[in-house]
Protein backbone atom coordinates (compact mmCIF):
# COMPACT_ATOMS: atom_id res chain seq x y z
CA UNK A 1 0.00 0.00 0.00
CA UNK A 2 2.87 2.37 0.85
CA UNK A 3 4.48 1.65 -2.52
CA UNK A 4 1.26 2.64 -4.29
CA UNK A 5 1.13 5.94 -2.42
CA UNK A 6 4.76 6.61 -3.34
CA UNK A 7 3.94 6.06 -7.02
CA UNK A 8 0.95 8.35 -6.83
CA UNK A 9 2.99 11.06 -5.09
CA UNK A 10 5.82 10.74 -7.61
CA UNK A 11 3.39 10.94 -10.52
CA UNK A 12 1.69 13.99 -9.04
CA UNK A 13 5.01 15.74 -8.46
CA UNK A 14 6.05 15.04 -12.02
CA UNK A 15 2.77 16.47 -13.36
CA UNK A 16 3.18 19.64 -11.26
CA UNK A 17 6.77 20.14 -12.43
CA UNK A 18 5.84 19.49 -16.07
CA UNK A 19 2.96 21.95 -15.86
CA UNK A 20 5.21 24.62 -14.35
CA UNK A 21 7.87 24.09 -17.03
CA UNK A 22 5.28 24.36 -19.82
CA UNK A 23 3.86 27.52 -18.28
CA UNK A 24 7.32 29.12 -18.02
CA UNK A 25 8.06 28.11 -21.61
CA UNK A 26 4.78 29.63 -22.84
CA UNK A 27 5.53 32.87 -21.01
CA UNK A 28 9.07 33.13 -22.40
CA UNK A 29 8.21 32.13 -25.98
CA UNK A 30 8.53 35.00 -28.45
CA UNK A 31 5.90 36.11 -30.98
CA UNK A 32 5.23 33.91 -34.01
CA UNK A 33 5.20 35.81 -37.33
CA UNK A 34 3.65 34.71 -40.60
CA UNK A 35 5.79 36.54 -43.17
CA UNK A 36 5.06 37.16 -46.88
CA UNK A 37 7.08 39.31 -49.30
CA UNK A 38 7.47 39.84 -53.04
CA UNK A 39 10.63 39.85 -55.13
CA UNK A 40 12.94 42.75 -54.34
CA UNK A 41 11.78 43.07 -50.71
CA UNK A 42 13.60 41.79 -47.59
CA UNK A 43 12.96 38.12 -46.79
CA UNK A 44 11.81 36.72 -43.45
CA UNK A 45 15.30 36.34 -42.02
CA UNK A 46 16.18 39.93 -42.91
CA UNK A 47 12.98 41.14 -41.24
CA UNK A 48 13.70 39.19 -38.05
CA UNK A 49 17.19 40.72 -37.98
CA UNK A 50 15.57 44.16 -37.72
CA UNK A 51 13.78 42.99 -34.53
CA UNK A 52 16.78 41.64 -32.62
CA UNK A 53 17.52 44.84 -30.69
CA UNK A 54 14.30 44.89 -28.65
CA UNK A 55 12.21 41.87 -29.68
CA UNK A 56 14.32 38.84 -28.88
CA UNK A 57 12.72 35.45 -29.47
CA UNK A 58 10.51 36.32 -32.44
CA UNK A 59 10.39 33.57 -35.06
CA UNK A 60 8.73 32.75 -38.37
CA UNK A 61 5.61 30.58 -38.26
CA UNK A 62 5.75 26.90 -39.19
CA UNK A 63 2.96 24.48 -40.11
CA UNK A 64 0.31 24.24 -37.35
CA UNK A 65 1.81 27.11 -35.35
CA UNK A 66 -0.51 29.63 -33.79
CA UNK A 67 -0.11 33.04 -35.48
CA UNK A 68 0.56 36.20 -33.47
CA UNK A 69 1.38 38.61 -36.31
CA UNK A 70 1.12 38.61 -40.10
CA UNK A 71 3.60 40.77 -42.04
CA UNK A 72 3.11 41.37 -45.78
CA UNK A 73 5.51 43.34 -48.02
CA UNK A 74 5.15 44.06 -51.73
CA UNK A 75 6.44 46.34 -54.48
CA UNK A 76 4.60 47.43 -57.64
CA UNK A 77 4.73 50.33 -60.12
CA UNK A 78 7.61 52.06 -58.37
CA UNK A 79 5.85 52.07 -54.98
CA UNK A 80 6.34 49.74 -52.01
CA UNK A 81 3.77 48.91 -49.38
CA UNK A 82 3.49 46.78 -46.29
CA UNK A 83 0.91 45.60 -43.79
CA UNK A 84 1.18 44.41 -40.19
CA UNK A 85 -1.72 42.43 -38.69
CA UNK A 86 -2.17 41.01 -35.18
CA UNK A 87 -4.57 38.69 -33.36
CA UNK A 88 -6.32 40.38 -30.42
CA UNK A 89 -8.36 39.00 -27.54
CA UNK A 90 -11.63 39.44 -29.40
CA UNK A 91 -10.30 37.51 -32.41
CA UNK A 92 -10.24 40.70 -34.43
CA UNK A 93 -7.33 42.07 -36.42
CA UNK A 94 -5.58 45.39 -35.91
CA UNK A 95 -3.99 46.48 -39.21
CA UNK A 96 -1.26 49.00 -39.96
CA UNK A 97 -0.52 49.82 -43.60
CA UNK A 98 2.53 51.74 -44.80
CA UNK A 99 3.46 52.95 -48.29
CA UNK A 100 6.75 54.54 -49.38
CA UNK A 101 9.15 54.51 -52.33
CA UNK A 102 11.46 51.81 -50.88
CA UNK A 103 10.66 48.28 -49.70
CA UNK A 104 13.59 48.55 -47.26
CA UNK A 105 11.95 51.60 -45.66
CA UNK A 106 8.65 49.71 -45.36
CA UNK A 107 10.42 46.77 -43.65
CA UNK A 108 12.20 49.14 -41.24
CA UNK A 109 8.95 50.92 -40.36
CA UNK A 110 7.00 47.68 -39.78
CA UNK A 111 9.86 46.24 -37.70
CA UNK A 112 9.88 49.39 -35.56
CA UNK A 113 6.09 49.24 -35.20
CA UNK A 114 6.18 45.58 -34.16
CA UNK A 115 9.03 46.24 -31.72
CA UNK A 116 7.16 49.11 -30.09
CA UNK A 117 4.01 46.99 -29.94
CA UNK A 118 5.83 44.22 -28.07
CA UNK A 119 7.75 46.64 -25.87
CA UNK A 120 6.05 50.07 -25.82
CA UNK A 121 7.82 51.28 -22.65
CA UNK A 122 11.28 50.00 -23.61
CA UNK A 123 11.51 48.07 -20.29
CA UNK A 124 11.05 44.63 -21.78
CA UNK A 125 7.84 43.95 -19.78
CA UNK A 126 4.73 42.89 -21.63
CA UNK A 127 1.90 45.39 -21.00
CA UNK A 128 -1.12 44.21 -19.09
CA UNK A 129 -3.78 42.79 -21.38
CA UNK A 130 -6.91 44.88 -21.49
CA UNK A 131 -8.40 43.85 -24.85
CA UNK A 132 -8.52 47.49 -25.89
CA UNK A 133 -6.81 48.83 -29.03
CA UNK A 134 -4.46 51.61 -27.88
CA UNK A 135 -1.78 53.42 -29.89
CA UNK A 136 1.90 52.85 -29.17
CA UNK A 137 4.10 55.88 -28.38
CA UNK A 138 5.53 57.80 -31.31
CA UNK A 139 9.23 57.15 -32.15
CA UNK A 140 11.84 59.85 -32.59
CA UNK A 141 11.14 62.33 -35.44
CA UNK A 142 14.09 61.05 -37.46
CA UNK A 143 12.35 57.70 -37.96
CA UNK A 144 9.07 57.05 -39.81
CA UNK A 145 6.24 57.47 -37.30
CA UNK A 146 3.92 54.46 -37.23
CA UNK A 147 1.97 52.84 -34.41
CA UNK A 148 -0.03 49.68 -33.81
CA UNK A 149 -2.59 48.62 -31.23
CA UNK A 150 -1.16 47.60 -27.86
CA UNK A 151 -1.01 43.79 -27.60
CA UNK A 152 -3.37 41.70 -25.56
CA UNK A 153 -3.03 38.01 -24.62
CA UNK A 154 -3.14 35.52 -27.42
CA UNK A 155 -6.47 33.88 -28.16
CA UNK A 156 -6.03 30.32 -26.84
CA UNK A 157 -6.14 27.56 -29.39
CA UNK A 158 -5.95 29.93 -32.36
CA UNK A 159 -4.07 28.27 -35.25
CA UNK A 160 -5.30 30.09 -38.33
CA UNK A 161 -3.68 33.18 -39.86
CA UNK A 162 -4.88 36.50 -38.47
CA UNK A 163 -5.79 37.65 -41.98
CA UNK A 164 -8.82 35.33 -41.88
CA UNK A 165 -10.43 37.30 -39.03
CA UNK A 166 -12.60 40.39 -39.63
CA UNK A 167 -10.17 43.33 -40.05
CA UNK A 168 -10.38 46.87 -38.81
CA UNK A 169 -8.22 49.11 -41.00
CA UNK A 170 -6.20 52.20 -40.14
CA UNK A 171 -4.16 54.05 -42.75
CA UNK A 172 -1.07 56.16 -42.25
CA UNK A 173 -1.67 59.90 -42.85
CA UNK A 174 -0.44 61.12 -46.27
CA UNK A 175 2.50 63.06 -44.81
CA UNK A 176 3.78 60.01 -42.92
CA UNK A 177 3.64 57.80 -45.99
CA UNK A 178 6.19 59.93 -47.79
CA UNK A 179 8.60 60.16 -44.85
CA UNK A 180 9.49 63.11 -42.59
CA UNK A 181 7.71 66.36 -43.40
CA UNK A 182 9.69 68.64 -45.70
CA UNK A 183 11.47 65.88 -47.65
CA UNK A 184 10.66 64.52 -51.09
CA UNK A 185 10.56 60.98 -52.43
CA UNK A 186 13.92 59.58 -53.46
CA UNK A 187 12.76 58.11 -56.78
CA UNK A 188 11.06 60.09 -59.52
CA UNK A 189 9.54 58.75 -62.75
CA UNK A 190 10.52 59.81 -66.28
CA UNK A 191 8.15 59.48 -69.21
CA UNK A 192 9.14 59.53 -72.89
CA UNK A 193 6.32 59.60 -75.40
CA UNK A 194 4.49 61.05 -78.37
CA UNK A 195 1.08 62.58 -79.21
CA UNK A 196 -1.06 62.77 -82.32
CA UNK A 197 -4.09 65.04 -82.51
CA UNK A 198 -5.69 68.11 -84.03
CA UNK A 199 -5.38 71.89 -83.59
CA UNK A 200 -7.10 75.00 -84.86
CA UNK A 201 -4.86 77.30 -86.84
CA UNK A 202 -4.77 81.10 -86.81
CA UNK A 203 -7.68 81.17 -89.26
CA UNK A 204 -9.86 78.79 -87.23
CA UNK A 205 -9.55 75.81 -89.56
CA UNK A 206 -8.54 72.43 -88.09
CA UNK A 207 -5.40 70.54 -89.00
CA UNK A 208 -3.19 67.74 -87.64
CA UNK A 209 -0.69 68.27 -84.84
CA UNK A 210 2.01 65.88 -83.60
CA UNK A 211 4.46 66.11 -80.73
CA UNK A 212 7.18 64.21 -78.89
CA UNK A 213 7.86 64.87 -75.23
CA UNK A 214 9.65 63.93 -72.05
CA UNK A 215 8.01 64.35 -68.64
CA UNK A 216 9.21 64.11 -65.05
CA UNK A 217 7.15 63.17 -61.98
CA UNK A 218 9.38 64.04 -58.97
CA UNK A 219 7.10 62.53 -56.31
CA UNK A 220 7.46 65.40 -53.83
CA UNK A 221 5.81 64.92 -50.43
CA UNK A 222 4.16 68.36 -50.62
CA UNK A 223 2.94 67.83 -54.22
CA UNK A 224 2.93 64.05 -54.79
CA UNK A 225 1.05 64.31 -58.12
CA UNK A 226 3.09 67.12 -59.70
CA UNK A 227 4.74 66.75 -63.11
CA UNK A 228 6.58 68.88 -65.67
CA UNK A 229 6.85 68.31 -69.43
CA UNK A 230 8.99 69.56 -72.31
CA UNK A 231 8.16 68.71 -75.91
CA UNK A 232 8.58 69.54 -79.59
CA UNK A 233 5.53 70.00 -81.81
CA UNK A 234 4.61 70.32 -85.49
CA UNK A 235 1.21 71.43 -86.86
CA UNK A 236 -0.13 72.32 -90.31
CA UNK A 237 -3.51 73.85 -91.04
CA UNK A 238 -4.89 74.51 -94.54
CA UNK A 239 -7.86 76.83 -95.00
CA UNK A 240 -9.55 76.96 -98.39
CA UNK A 241 -11.63 80.06 -97.58
CA UNK A 242 -8.75 82.56 -97.55
CA UNK A 243 -6.56 80.22 -99.63
CA UNK A 244 -3.97 79.94 -96.88
CA UNK A 245 -1.66 77.24 -95.45
CA UNK A 246 -0.18 77.81 -91.99
CA UNK A 247 2.61 75.73 -90.46
CA UNK A 248 3.61 76.03 -86.79
CA UNK A 249 6.57 74.32 -85.17
CA UNK A 250 8.59 74.79 -81.99
CA UNK A 251 8.75 73.67 -78.40
CA UNK A 252 6.37 73.74 -75.46
CA UNK A 253 6.78 73.54 -71.68
CA UNK A 254 4.02 72.91 -69.16
CA UNK A 255 3.63 72.13 -65.47
CA UNK A 256 0.87 70.18 -63.72
CA UNK A 257 0.93 70.83 -59.95
CA UNK A 258 -1.74 68.38 -58.74
CA UNK A 259 -3.22 64.99 -59.55
CA UNK A 260 -6.90 64.49 -58.71
CA UNK A 261 -6.97 60.69 -58.93
CA UNK A 262 -3.91 58.36 -59.05
CA UNK A 263 -2.10 56.02 -58.89
CA UNK A 264 -3.42 54.02 -61.90
CA UNK A 265 -5.48 56.87 -63.34
CA UNK A 266 -4.09 60.43 -63.38
CA UNK A 267 -6.12 63.57 -64.01
CA UNK A 268 -4.07 66.77 -64.01
CA UNK A 269 -4.74 70.43 -64.90
CA UNK A 270 -1.72 72.01 -66.62
CA UNK A 271 -0.43 75.45 -67.60
CA UNK A 272 2.36 76.20 -70.07
CA UNK A 273 3.54 78.07 -73.12
CA UNK A 274 4.75 77.47 -76.69
CA UNK A 275 7.59 79.18 -78.53
CA UNK A 276 8.54 78.64 -82.15
CA UNK A 277 7.89 79.90 -85.64
CA UNK A 278 4.85 80.22 -87.92
CA UNK A 279 5.02 79.95 -91.72
CA UNK A 280 2.17 81.25 -93.91
CA UNK A 281 1.81 80.42 -97.60
CA UNK A 282 -0.83 81.51 -100.10
CA UNK A 283 -2.42 78.73 -102.13
CA UNK A 284 -3.12 80.74 -105.28
CA UNK A 285 -0.87 80.84 -108.35
CA UNK A 286 0.49 84.22 -107.26
CA UNK A 287 1.01 83.12 -103.71
CA UNK A 288 3.16 84.90 -101.14
CA UNK A 289 5.11 83.26 -98.34
CA UNK A 290 5.93 84.84 -95.00
CA UNK A 291 7.36 83.83 -91.64
CA UNK A 292 7.13 85.13 -88.07
CA UNK A 293 7.74 84.20 -84.45
CA UNK A 294 5.12 82.05 -82.75
CA UNK A 295 4.27 82.22 -79.07
CA UNK A 296 1.20 81.19 -77.09
CA UNK A 297 0.04 80.63 -73.53
CA UNK A 298 -1.89 77.40 -73.09
CA UNK A 299 -3.99 75.60 -70.50
CA UNK A 300 -5.03 71.96 -70.68
CA UNK A 301 -6.45 68.96 -68.85
CA UNK A 302 -4.51 65.71 -69.17
CA UNK A 303 -5.84 62.26 -68.28
CA UNK A 304 -3.55 59.22 -68.34
CA UNK A 305 -3.86 55.53 -67.57
CA UNK A 306 -0.88 53.53 -66.33
CA UNK A 307 -1.57 50.31 -68.22
CA UNK A 308 1.60 48.60 -66.95
CA UNK A 309 4.42 49.82 -64.68
CA UNK A 310 6.39 50.78 -67.80
CA UNK A 311 3.67 52.02 -70.16
CA UNK A 312 0.90 54.66 -70.08
CA UNK A 313 -1.79 55.99 -72.42
CA UNK A 314 -3.09 59.57 -72.25
CA UNK A 315 -5.73 61.93 -73.57
CA UNK A 316 -5.23 65.72 -73.53
CA UNK A 317 -7.29 68.71 -74.56
CA UNK A 318 -7.14 72.45 -74.00
CA UNK A 319 -6.99 75.98 -75.36
CA UNK A 320 -4.25 78.47 -76.20
CA UNK A 321 -4.00 82.22 -76.68
CA UNK A 322 -1.44 83.50 -79.26
CA UNK A 323 0.90 86.18 -77.95
CA UNK A 324 0.88 87.84 -81.40
CA UNK A 325 -2.25 87.93 -83.59
CA UNK A 326 -0.98 88.12 -87.15
CA UNK A 327 -2.98 89.66 -90.01
CA UNK A 328 -2.84 87.77 -93.30
CA UNK A 329 -2.93 90.04 -96.38
CA UNK A 330 -3.07 89.51 -100.13
CA UNK A 331 -0.52 90.65 -102.73
CA UNK A 332 -2.47 93.89 -103.17
CA UNK A 333 -2.25 94.65 -99.45
CA UNK A 334 -5.87 93.91 -98.53
CA UNK A 335 -6.39 91.99 -95.30
CA UNK A 336 -7.65 88.44 -95.81
CA UNK A 337 -7.84 87.23 -92.25
CA UNK A 338 -6.62 88.04 -88.71
CA UNK A 339 -5.52 85.31 -86.37
CA UNK A 340 -8.13 84.17 -83.84
CA UNK A 341 -7.59 85.27 -80.24
CA UNK A 342 -8.15 81.73 -78.91
CA UNK A 343 -7.37 78.32 -80.43
CA UNK A 344 -8.09 74.76 -79.33
CA UNK A 345 -6.32 71.42 -79.47
CA UNK A 346 -6.75 67.77 -78.52
CA UNK A 347 -4.49 64.73 -78.73
CA UNK A 348 -4.01 61.06 -77.91
CA UNK A 349 -0.63 59.89 -76.69
CA UNK A 350 1.46 57.06 -75.28
CA UNK A 351 4.55 57.07 -73.08
CA UNK A 352 7.19 54.76 -71.68
CA UNK A 353 7.72 55.12 -67.92
CA UNK A 354 11.27 54.87 -66.58
CA UNK A 355 11.58 54.81 -62.75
Amino acid sequence: MQGSWRKVAAGGSFAVVATAVCALHAQSEGPVIWYRSSEGCPDGAAFLARLQSRAQGARLAQVNDRIDFVVTLGSSEGRSSGKLERQTVGSTVAIREIETQSCEEVADALALTLTLTLNPSGSGAQPEASGEVAPAPEPAPAEPAHSLAAPGPRASGTRQAASRSPPTSTRVPPDDREGPVGTHASNGVWLFGAQLGAVTGPTGAVGPKSAVFMEYEPGWAALPGASARFGLFFARVEDDAPGLSVTMLGGHVDACPVDFVGPKIHLRPCLGFELGTVLASGRSTSRRDDQGAWGAVLGSARASWVATPGFALELEGGAFAPLVRYAFVSGTGSELYQADSVGFFGALGAALRVP
